[in-house]
Formats: structure tokens, C-alpha cells, sequence
């Protein structure tokens, strides 16, 4: 079965701004439909599966 690993970069000592509401949803919904896809290619076992 194949695996996929989502990652996140940054940079030692580089401060960023947090986040807004609005775009911490938007990612939760991009992941989601991420995930979504994966489930109904099979990348994550059975559709049920949680990837």
C-alpha cells in the first residue's frame, strides 16, 4: 500500500505571523478534500479508511 507524508517547512529564528481564522479554515478544507481524494483513489485502503 502506498503512504504519503504531508510536511511543513520553516526556517530556524524566521517569525511569521499566525495565522487568520479564515485561513487556518481554508487549509483544514484543502486537506480534507485532499484526503477525500485519496480515499476515493484507494491510497488509503478501503474507502472507509482513515488515511
Amino acid at each position: 500500500m502506498a503512504r504519503f507524508l504531508s510536511s511543513v517547512h520553516s526556517v530556524e529564528g524566521e517569525v511569521r505571523e499566525e495565522p487568520t481564522e479564515e485561513r487556518m479554515r481554508r487549509s483544514h478544507q484543502l486537506l480534507g478534500e485532499v484526503e477525500k481524494d485519496l480515499k476515493a483513489t484507494g491510497a488509503c485502503g478501503s474507502p472507509a479508511a482513515r488515511c
